[in-house]
């Protein structure tokens, strides 16, 4: 009874098995039945994603097949379509789509079946009803010539004719190698087509004005020479390019053949179109000049859109096409980032530029998450792209007019400016000749005034030159005399070019001797004093500095013009050449014993051409005073009076006091008048702590025949006395006064080892007459040395006269 009833139970558990098998496969094949007589009477489309089951084919597909496999036909392996399973993106899979159509009216029904986006390449149709003498095939996509599909229209489209109470089984085979967004929907013809012709006249005024854009940016770089137009008209023309290939406008009238090229276009000319942009980013932007380093990686990105071009062209267009979306993005990203940088530089174009991409970026942001399949495909989002590239475009158009605009508003204004100007000049121009003919009238009548007392001092002087004690004081007078002469007429010259002499001039400061520089202007005066019969006093304060920055030929000019007002008006008294220094200036002052200028006449006398009235019968123009208070401030100084009746007049000079080192003066060119063998079988030794001045004064008197050393320290010089006697006789010790003073024993201990030696004293700030001045003058260098040797040669003669001492035993 148990045996019975487990065989039993076993035989009601296999048919409960049965029965849910059966079932489960009735649920996996079971697909909702889209009656058509339900859905379209009352709307001209419907969204077929709910109604429709999807199936994919792992890997990549060849030509589609002829007849559908028969496991699609029977529905095995479909499960229904999600949003997410319609929207993959970039794939190689192939894709199969199930619906089942059904009319239950007494006539016969016509609709369309509309699959989107227009970009799709391999689109077929198998179709199977009770009218049908079997499985039939049609096919749409850019591989198959445009003339060839049922409706001439840019989407995939397939006409379906149901008869009454017909049951069809459609099946679609979709694959592609450009990213996969289905959509599909069911139209009745008559909606459609409207619909089509309204999308076909707002894309052909898209595109036209895009195109218009295109061509007036294009122009504008023909007439305005710039590549920045160009790069901007050829950017838009390619971006309408994308766009059409994008939505299928580009092959229904460019390429309806089908090649490859119908494909291969789409990113191609998206990629191009990043490109040109960036191109005309990176020439308006100036970023080689600007922004070098963002210059560089900006061109490493183009380097790389250009290869992708060519990849796309010729290569694995699937593999390119994915790569060219991060590329775009790379670039349009740097782009943004030079945009930004260049708006904080104050760049004209910089704004635009950082709004144009980063709207671009957002507009686009959804149409690449349709590619990557994270949002589903939405028609309205093909014309965001076109709106954002044409509104981009224009902006730059327009940023670039604009600057344009202001650039010529700026040059019309600045054209104006110089005409008035210019106009100005020619008015100032012919003042300035009026007041310049009247004055070259006036210089005509006071030339050979001005140049004849130095010449009639220099001709006294020559006169006056005999052999004797005073002649090489009188020669050198002469010589400064004729100098005199060439600086004046080098003053005329000027004055004649600028009658006014009031041009700036740039002053040079170097640094330089000062005391030095005040005796060559002293000697340079004296062949005038010695013409009247006056004495010229140098009067330097004992704590004046010795080196400064000044610019010298200036300061000789004014101190000369100074002393040679003092040596007309100062009724044969001595003249006074005082410098001292007092805080942060330097002040030299010329002061002559002579009657004095009235107060009335003071604010009057630095004025050109202004003469006091006791001045008539006195050579001159009456620019010497005008000329040194030009020169003064061209220094950064000023010239001042001080005068009284019977006590005479003061004129101030007061510079900035710049101190410098004595290492930093530029030593003049010697000259070559000493006889070249007057040192000959001689030794000099220079003994100076600055290593410049040491070797100049070594260069001097090797020019004369010399042996020479020279040493910077107290320590060296016995040494280099011995070292000079194994050559020649040590006869002279050029020296800086202060380097003796610390010299053990003194100079007698020194020359009581060395007879026959002679001291020069050569300082940068001496304290009397006999210590000479740096740098040294060719009369006063001259005469000392020649001094000096004669008196080595005669200490040496009476020295080999002498009778020796005995030796020791």
């Amino acid at each position: 009874m148990s045996r019975t009833a487990g065989r039993l139970a076993q035989a009601l558990l296999a048919q409960l098995f049965l029965m849910l098998c059966l079932l489960g496969s009735a649920a996996l094949q079971a697909q909702p039945l889209l009656t058509l007589s339900t859905t379209t009477d009352q709307a001209p489309s419907l969204d077929l994603r709910s109604s429709m089951s999807l199936r994919v084919e792992p890997g990549p597909s060849g030509p589609a097949p002829d007849q559908a496999p028969p496991e699609l036909r029977e529905g095995r392996g479909f499960k229904p379509a999600s949003t997410a399973d319609l929207n993959p993106g970039y794939t190689r899979d192939t894709y199969w789509l199930r619906l089942r159509l059904h009319n239950p009216q007494p006539r016969p029904e016509q609709r369309v079946l509309l699959l989107e986006p227009a970009r799709l390449e391999s689109v077929t149709l198998y179709w199977h009803g009770a009218a049908a003498a079997g499985w039939q095939r049609s096919r749409a996509g850019t591989d198959q010539p445009f003339h060839l599909r049922e409706l001439p229209l840019r989407d995939q489209a397939f006409v379906l004719n149901l008869a009454p109470g017909e049951e069809r089984v459609l099946l679609l085979r979709v694959s592609s190698r450009s990213a996969l967004a289905l959509r599909a929907s069911l139209w009745q013809l008559g909606p459609l087509l409207q619909r089509q012709q309204q999308l076909l006249w707002f894309d052909g005024m898209l595109h036209s004005l895009s195109l218009g854009v295109g061509l007036i940016a294009l122009l504008l770089s023909l007439s305005q020479r710039s590549p920045g137009y160009a790069l901007t008209g050829l950017f838009l023309v390619a971006a309408t390019l994308y766009e059409g290939s994008l939505r299928g406008t580009s092959f229904m009238l460019l390429w309806p053949q089908a090649t490859d090229w119908a494909q291969r276009a789409l990113g191609v000319s998206g990629v191009l179109a990043t490109l040109l942009q960036a191109m005309a980013l990176h020439v308006l932007l100036a970023l080689p000049r600007l922004q070098p380093r963002l210059a560089r990686i900006h061109q490493l990105l183009m380097a790389l859109s250009l290869l992708l071009i060519l990849y796309a062209c010729v290569g694995d267009y699937h593999l390119a096409t994915q790569i060219a979306n991060l590329g775009n993005t790379a670039l349009a990203a740097c782009g943004l980032i030079a945009g930004l940088r260049a708006a904080r530089d104050g760049h004209f174009m910089g704004r635009i530029w950082a709004v144009v991409i980063a709207t671009q970026l957002l507009g686009l942001l959804p149409r690449y998450l349709v590619l990557s399949g994270t949002i589903p495909y939405l028609p309205l989002l093909d014309y965001l792209g076109t709106l954002v590239a044409l509104a981009g475009g224009l902006a730059v158009l327009i940023g670039m007019a604009r600057h344009v605009a202001d650039e010529r508003m700026r040059y019309a204004q600045g054209l104006e400016a110089a005409v008035q100007a210019r106009t100005a000049e020619l008015a100032s121009a012919h003042a300035e000749l009026r007041a310049s003919d009247a004055a070259k009238g006036r210089l005509l009548g006071y030339l050979g005034h001005d140049l004849r007392a130095p010449l009639a001092s220099v001709l006294q002087l020559a006169r006056q030159l005999q052999p004797g004690a005073d002649f090489e004081s009188n020669r050198r007078a002469i010589e400064q005399g004729g100098r005199m002469l060439l600086d004046t007429l080098d003053e005329l010259q000027g004055f004649a070019r600028q009658p006014e002499a009031v041009l700036p001039r740039e002053a040079l400061p170097a640094p330089l001797y000062l005391p030095g520089l005040l005796r060559e202007v002293g000697d340079q005066a004296q062949a005038l004093m010695r013409s009247r019969g006056q004495a010229l006093q140098l009067l330097p304060a004992p704590d004046l500095p010795g080196v400064v920055e000044l610019d010298g030929r200036r300061l000789r000019q004014v101190l000369f013009n100074l002393l040679s007002n003092a040596a007309k008006y100062g009724d044969g008294a001595p003249v006074q050449l005082q410098a001292w220094s007092e805080g942060a200036s330097l002040i030299l002052a010329v002061r002559d014993h002579g009657p004095g200028i009235p107060e009335p006449e003071q604010a009057q006398i630095f004025k050109p051409f202004h003469r006091r009235a006791s001045s008539r019968g006195l050579p001159g123009l009456g620019l010497g005073l005008s000329i040194a208070q030009q020169t003064a401030q061209d220094m950064g100084g000023t010239l001042s009076l001080e005068s009284r009746p019977a006590w005479g007049s003061r004129f101030i000079l007061r510079l900035p006091l710049q101190l410098a080192l004595e290492s930093q003066v530029l030593w003049p060119t010697p000259s070559s008048e000493l006889p070249a063998d007057l040192g000959e079988g001689l030794a000099a030794l220079v003994l100076d702590p600055c290593e410049s001045a040491a070797e100049a004064l070594c260069e001097r008197l090797l020019m004369a025949g010399f042996e020479v050393e020279c040493c910077s320290h107290v320590e060296q010089l016995e040494p280099a006395l011995q070292g000079l006697a194994r050559r020649a006789t040590p006869c002279l010790l050029v020296h800086e006064p202060a380097m003796l003073q610390a010299l053990p024993g003194g100079w007698q201990a020194l020359v009581a080892r060395w007879p026959s030696l002679q001291a020069l004293a050569c300082a940068a700030a001496p304290a009397d007459e006999q210590c000479l001045a740096k740098p040294l003058s060719d009369g006063a260098w001259r005469l000392s040395l020649m001094a000096m040797t004669a008196n080595a040669r005669r200490a040496m003669s009476r020295l080999s006269t002498e009778p020796q001492p005995p030796a020791a035993a």
